[in-house]
């Protein structure tokens, strides 16, 4: 059940990566809030740092990448008794000792590729049996097959498929066995970085329907990561859209679906064609992201946007509440009145596509 507990607020959050050709900054200034039994999806292109984003979190980084400046604060809840008090921590101040407890236990994640973060020459329940073995060592022999049995029927996977090995599986099964994995020592967040790319979409259907029942049932909280804001629609409760490594809306899902303000989310999800309603032409989003080693003045979407104006091309717009409530934060001066008289409809933003792809077409 979703609640307005904060459970992990991550604060101003830049990460970059130190390489012979120049700094990329890959995330920058990024902050959040995700609630207690919350879906928060992050959407994007590839590259807009998204998975940079879900790395720092969980302090995956590699040695490449460095959080030059922010905070991740995870809000333990305590025991409902009241005999551990709850606590907050802050994931970037823990030692490696604490970091190795904390993973897995509080906060687990799900990678792209099963296939790749699996083992291949270990069984589905060797694998298992390792998460457990390692982080609770008094479990004995029994409670662990008895745990490993228990998560697979969790999600979906009949227990006979603990001697299988990752290349047994089906895409699907080997996407389902990851979450089993992350879901073994019972954490409070989960953090799935496109866990349904390369899978048809009947799998893709099967897996989030999953991913909705196991958070109703074990209450835990998701951090779902992907290029597809089709998939958020209907997955998650609250949606941040990134571009160039910043946060550019973030909002309740059913608002950024009926109304989303920004440019670059309007083109995101119009991008996907309806499956009802008259024809129309696909306008998508023209150009192609920014190098991150060399991010445009003002607003980084201002080359690709349609409605870009003089301000956009050197002030950078700042994340703040959009005029008319429901909850969305956007950065964009077409909703700040120092710089825009009123803000633009949905249909003032539809046609300045429209006419962006007529300018393409005649050109």
């Amino acid at each position: 059940m979703r609640s307005t507990t904060p459970l992990l607020e991550v604060k101003n959050l830049c990460v970059d990566y130190f390489a012979e050709g120049g700094t990329v900054h890959a995330v920058t200034d990024v902050s959040f809030t995700l609630n207690r039994g919350e879906i928060l999806g992050l959407a994007g292109e590839s590259g807009c740092g998204k998975s940079t984003l879900a790395y720092a979190i969980t302090r995956l980084l590699n040695p490449l990448a460095e959080v030059t400046e922010g905070e991740i604060i995870f809000h333990r809840p305590g025991n409902p008794n009241g005999s551990v008090p709850p606590e907050s921590v802050n994931i970037l101040a823990l030692s490696p000792h604490e970091l190795r407890t904390f993973r897995w236990s509080e906060m687990a994640i799900v990678f792209q590729s099963a296939m790749n973060s699996l083992n291949p020459v270990m069984s589905l329940g060797a694998q298992i049996q390792d998460v457990l073995r390692t982080h609770r060592p008094d479990m004995s022999a029994a409670e662990r097959d008895a745990r490993a049995i228990e998560l697979l029927r969790l999600v979906g996977i009949a227990p006979d498929r603990l001697k299988s090995y990752p290349h047994e599986l089906s895409g699907g099964m080997r996407q389902r066995a990851g979450i089993a994995i992350a879901l073994a020592l019972a954490p409070d967040i989960v953090i799935m970085d496109e866990p349904t790319t390369a899978l048809d979409v009947v799998v893709q259907r099967e897996i989030l329907t999953e991913v909705l029942r196991l958070r109703d049932t074990l209450n835990f909280s998701v951090i779902f990561i992907t290029h597809d804001l089709s998939l958020l629609l209907e997955l998650a409760d609250s949606i941040a859209i990134m571009y160039a490594g910043r946060i550019v809306e973030r909002g309740p899902s059913r608002a950024l679906y009926e109304f989303p303000r920004h440019p670059y989310s309007h083109g995101l999800i119009h991008a996907f064609p309806p499956l009802r309603g008259p024809r129309r032409r696909a306008t998508g989003i023209p150009g192609s992201p920014p190098d991150l080693r060399a991010v445009p003045p003002g607003c980084a979407f201002h080359p690709r946007c349609p409605l870009a104006f003089e301000a956009c091309h050197t002030v950078l717009p700042l994340l703040r509440p959009a005029p008319g409530g429901a909850g969305i934060a956007i950065a964009c001066h077409l909703y700040d009145a120092a710089y825009a008289s009123s803000p633009p409809t949905a249909s003032d933003i539809a046609a300045g596509y429209e006419a962006a792809a007529e300018r393409i077409v005649t050109s």
